[in-house]
């Protein structure tokens, strides 16, 4: 029922490596290296690469790669910074078999990306990118680097979309990031010797061999700001520092922000967080100044009292644009920071700030910018510049406005925050209708399948309805198809069945074919004598189809005309021979029978009778 052919020239190579929207580390010669890895089928020699630039043309000579050893193969190929469409082309005795072609990848600027859900994709609006060069990588290698990112929890958006386009342009090289941030999470839980996400930040790290990153992008803090003091947060996020470059193998340069706010928090300890970040940025040459998000509150930068509405998130990685070009001036032309407040001096506008002090992105303290506004009247932690209520009640606690929940009705729902069951969040919105609103819901669980949105591979979705059994949700899966033939079962004329398996090439897939007539006869294979030849066609017309006759006589009509001619006439004087024989026979029995001719029938007794 099938026949054996030749295997399909698309899966004659299996390439690990590089993907299509690749993104590699430029080095100080603005050059990157990507790693070839696979393996093939075809018996080649030798296997060579080159470039194409995507905005020039230019192409480069092809040059040596590997020598695949059985059927896998190994190498390297240098590109220069830039836009590109890999070839790699597979030779046997210096004659191409096949060309395989990678489009587009790019050397520029890589970052990793770690923290908690504000680093990954809690944001309420999913970003895309508006320069192509903005790649992201996950679990099935590198895309295009719109939201969500997919190697980070979350099925929102993110800052790294709008902070990509923005350093593209800055730079106008590729920009690549992976994204490792999960939701909820403490420093605690990076600490290497814990076992459990330090992982996520080493693969990344091995996922970007051989060239490397420029950096590591760190945004977390939040989840410790419930009273981890400030020496223990530095301590832990210093053995990460240190546990990251000793996988990586390399000294690689660390951005640390200071973020610190959760709803109702108290500023003392939240301040503990910022106090920890500072030190390890102090303490640590290669680990730079992040931004401050602290100050980006209210419903016009969030959408849920903690995480980033649009808005919020373009803020977020325009700041991160800031700091990232702040620390690569530092990596490529050291420039010294007098005040040490994280600002350059020849971009600090105020270069006599105490290092201690929180500044803005000039280098400026408020007490600079408004001298006179570091007082605080009601002693609850904000400066009466920035507080919107300066009576608030001895001992309670504040937001960084200066409102406490007894002053504040947060939802609008006409219950203090005090006496508000859930008083940070409106109430109304319930994304998974399970009649806890969403601001003090423990699981949102849109899709109903247990999983909760922040974890969940496919949201809107159930996960568990995988018809193809490919590890994908159906609802965002690309390909499904049920009988892996690579043809979407959409598309497909014959699912549960391989469409290419056709016996008697009638176009029609076998699984779907109420006929399988390989010779086309008319009669059905299973039914046929002969299913490979027309069971009509009898030269020798011995009643079997000459296909399955094993020994057919071609002798012409005109000798078989002439033997039956032959035995026609053998027939006819042998009838003639019998009958001459019949005759003398009978001539002979009468002569002896007849009386002698001198006697008389008178002579003879009445009762003789003529014997014969």
């Amino acid at each position: 029922m099938v026949r054996s052919g030749p295997t399909p020239s698309e899966l004659m190579v299996t390439l690990q490596s590089p993907d299509d929207h690749q993104v590699v580390q430029r080095d100080e010669d603005n050059n990157g290296i990507f790693s070839v890895r696979g393996s093939t089928e075809y018996t080649a020699d030798s296997i060579e690469g080159r470039y194409i630039d995507l905005e020039t043309g230019f192409e480069s000579e092809w040059e040596f790669i590997a020598v695949p050893l059985s059927s896998n193969f190994y190498g390297t190929i240098e590109v220069p910074t830039g836009w590109h469409r890999l070839e790699l082309r597979f030779m046997q005795n210096s004659n191409p078999l096949a060309i395989k072609t990678i489009d587009p990848v790019g050397v520029g600027e890589v970052f990793i990306v770690a923290g908690q859900s504000n680093s990954a994709n809690s944001g309420d609006a999913p970003l895309t990118p508006t320069d192509s060069r903005v790649s992201t990588w996950g679990p099935r290698g590198g895309r295009f680097g719109s939201d969500p990112q997919p190697a980070a929890t979350g099925a929102g958006g993110s800052p790294w979309p709008g902070a990509g386009e923005l350093l593209a342009s800055r730079y106008d090289v590729p920009i690549g990031f992976l994204s490792v941030g999960y939701g909820g999470t403490p420093v605690d839980r990076w600490v290497p010797s814990q076992n459990d996400l330090f992982p996520r930040i080493t693969d990344a790290l091995d996922a970007v061999e051989p060239s490397g990153a420029r950096a590591i992008l760190w945004h977390q803090g939040e989840s410790n700001a419930g009273g981890t003091a400030a020496e223990d947060y530095a301590r832990m996020l210093g053995e990460v520092v240190l546990g990251s470059r000793e996988h990586a193998g390399y000294e690689i340069p660390w951005i640390v922000a200071r973020v610190s706010f959760v709803p109702n928090g108290d500023p003392v300890k939240m301040g503990w967080i910022i106090e920890g970040q500072n030190a390890v940025i102090a303490d640590d040459p290669l680990t730079f100044p992040g931004p401050h998000t602290d100050d980006l509150n209210g419903t016009q930068w969030r959408y849920d009292t903690i995480h980033f509405n649009e808005a919020g998130l373009r803020e977020h990685g325009s700041r991160w644009d800031v700091r990232i070009s702040s620390a690569m001036d530092d990596l490529f032309h050291p420039i010294s920071d007098s005040d040490s407040d994280g600002v350059t001096d020849d971009k600090d506008a105020c270069p006599d700030t105490p290092g201690t002090t929180e500044v803005y992105l000039d280098g400026c303290s408020e007490e600079q910018r408004h001298p006179g506004s570091t007082t605080d009247e009601d002693q609850d932690g904000i400066m009466d510049a920035d507080d919107l209520c300066q009576q608030t009640p001895v001992g309670e606690s504040v937001y960084t406005n200066g409102c406490s929940d007894s002053q504040l009705d947060s939802d609008n729902d006409g219950v203090s925050d005090a006496d508000d069951l859930c008083p940070f969040f409106n109430d109304a919105i319930d994304q998974d209708f399970d009649a806890i609103p969403d601001g003090c819901d423990d699981l949102i669980d849109r899709d109903n399948d247990g999983v909760s949105d922040t974890d969940d591979l496919c949201n809107n979705f159930d996960d568990a309805i995988d018809v193809d059994l490919d590890g994908i949700p159906d609802g965002c899966d690309d390909l499904i198809d049920s009988d892996g033939d690579d043809v979407p079962d959409d598309a497909a004329r014959c699912n549960n069945y391989d469409d290419s398996i056709d016996v008697d090439l009638d176009g029609v897939p076998d699984g779907c074919d109420e006929l399988i007539d390989s010779d086309n006869d008319g009669t059905a294979d299973e039914f046929d004598r002969c299913p490979e030849s027309d069971d009509s066609v009898d030269l020798d017309a011995d009643s079997i189809p000459d296909g399955c006759d094993d020994s057919i006589d071609l002798r012409s009509e005109e000798e078989l005309e002439s033997n039956a001619l032959a035995s026609e006439d053998l027939r006819a004087a042998a009838l003639i021979f019998v009958l001459v024989l019949v005759a003398i026979l009978l001539i002979a029995m009468i002569r002896r029978g007849k009386p002698p001719t001198d006697q008389k029938y008178s002579d003879y007794s009445e009762k003789e009778h003529i014997k014969f």
